[in-house]
């Protein structure tokens, strides 16, 4: 009502001067025209000025425009609204019959969060445990987890034993063993295998078994008796026959080693700080040091035996290079895996003992791998080590590409320690309790017990009238 009061005086206001303005459009006439005179006709341009005079005089803005209108709604709309949306007392029930009330869930006995932590604090198990044996569970069984990456390594290492899938090295392929054993007959020299220095190669060159030069010329005395050129011909088909190399494993007959396959780590792999060192002495930082001199020694020895820049000899030096140049980043990759795997046992729980006791096994298994992928014949002709060489090279490249910690030999390594680590601890837990459970205390009381028992069972017998 306030609105259209003002509303009104404004259009008053307006009228009256718009007849100002009207009278001082045409002066000529007079203030009060003879009634019996008509006025003269407004011309188009004079109704304009009129109807904007009008326009600028009212306030549009105060009021509302009949489509803001419309979407309101009015009494009789929400009457009907509240009407149409009754809900029925069937349709209450019908909508609340899978909900219980805060009594029905109070007798349902649930215990609360407070009460299960106690419970559980109670029974001694390792803080975390359900929550890593669940992170362990999703590593195993996702589409990228260990267990799909050990079905894929495990089809790869038999394809690699039947010797039927192609091969491709430093940029020459081969498509089978025959492929091999006919492209080194035609290589000059039946012992062109002992070129061949990959991963497992370079591993065993750590170490020497020669400390004289009477062991040198022994070395070389018993390699041309077995019908060899050379020493190096000699190790690398013996490195064919031998799983482990000596430089990292030996044999030991004490009983705590039987389940690992009788062997245990050399002297520079004796304990993690062993391996690691300090800053005078680094049995880790030698051994690389020594790969490294091997690798450029063996490299000279290929650049000599087989020129680069003879055509005749430029795929020989590829594949022989290639074998040695990846070879080299492999075994490194091995020595430096080690270390990390250690600490990733320790975080999980072991001991450093334990952990490293882990890292023998896994170096074990890696080894094993890759005897069984480089025998691919029990004939051990040029051909065959050589293709053999070559599919281990290709093999170990997916340790390289994953890191070798998040190889598959490694996660299931992992995820099996630490399940065993907490398997120790709960059952350390239940032994606790059972002999908490044993306690002298426990006993008395069992005592005292079967004393009450025998009195009641007396007291019975002396007053027969006597209801319990």
């Amino acid at each position: 009502m306030e609105r259209q009061r003002v509303a009104l005086e404004e259009l008053r206001r307006s009228n009256r001067d718009l007849e100002i303005r009207i009278n001082n459009m045409s002066p000529s006439q007079p203030s009060h025209p003879n009634p019996s005179i008509p006025p003269a006709p407004l011309s188009t341009s004079d109704k304009e000025a009129i109807a904007n005079e009008v326009v600028g005089l009212l306030n549009l803005g105060s009021y509302a425009t009949k489509a803001e209108l419309e979407p309101l709604a009015t009494k009789s709309d929400l009457a009907s609204y509240l009407k149409s949306t009754e809900v029925s007392q069937f349709a209450r029930v019908s909508l609340l019959a899978d909900y219980v009330s805060s009594t029905q869930l109070n007798n349902m006995n649930f215990v609360d969060r407070a009460g299960l932590e106690h419970a559980m604090l109670n029974l001694g198990i390792p803080d975390r445990l359900l929550e890593r044996v669940v992170e362990m569970e999703r590593e195993l069984n996702e589409p990228d987890g260990a267990i799909r990456r050990l079905d894929d390594a495990l089809k790869e290492l038999a394809s690699s034993k039947r010797g039927g899938a192609g091969v491709s090295i430093g940029g020459i392929s081969f498509k089978d063993q025959f492929a091999a054993e006919a492209w080194t007959q035609m290589l000059e020299g039946e012992d062109v295998y002992r070129f061949g220095f990959d991963m497992k190669m370079q591993i065993l060159g750590l170490t020497s078994s020669a400390h004289s030069t009477s062991d040198v010329v022994k070395d070389m005395a018993d390699a041309n008796r077995a019908g060899f050129s050379s020493t190096g011909a000699a190790k690398v088909k013996a490195s064919f026959v031998v799983s482990l190399p000596e430089s990292v494993f030996k044999e030991s007959n004490v009983d705590t080693d039987a389940a690992k396959g009788g062997v245990k780590f050399t002297p520079p792999f004796s304990s993690s700080d062993t391996f690691e060192g300090d800053a005078e002495f680094s049995a880790k930082s030698t051994m690389e040091t020594t790969l490294s001199n091997n690798r450029d020694r063996h490299q000279a020895a290929l650049d000599l035996r087989f020129p680069p820049d003879q055509s005749k000899h430029a795929k020989a030096h590829a594949v022989f290079s290639a074998i040695l140049r990846l070879g080299y980043f492999q075994a490194v990759g091995f020595l430096e895996s080690l270390l990390p795997f250690n600490k990733m046992m320790v975080q999980a729980g072991m001991s450093h003992t334990e952990a490293w006791k882990k890292c023998l096994t896994y170096s074990r298994a890696v080894f094993t791998r890759i005897h069984e992928v480089r025998t691919v014949s029990t004939e051990h002709t040029a051909g065959s080590m050589l293709y053999g060489m070559m599919r281990a090279t290709r093999m170990l490249e997916s340790y390289g590409e994953l890191g070798w910690i998040r190889h598959p030999d490694v996660s299931s390594a992992l995820v099996v320690a630490a399940l065993q680590k907490d398997g120790k601890s709960l059952t350390d837990s239940i032994q606790a309790q059972v002999k908490r459970l044993k306690d002298p205390q426990v006993a008395s009381n069992k005592s005292h017990i079967a004393e009450l028992k025998s009195e009641l069972k007396k007291l019975k017998e002396d007053n027969p009238s006597l209801k319990t």
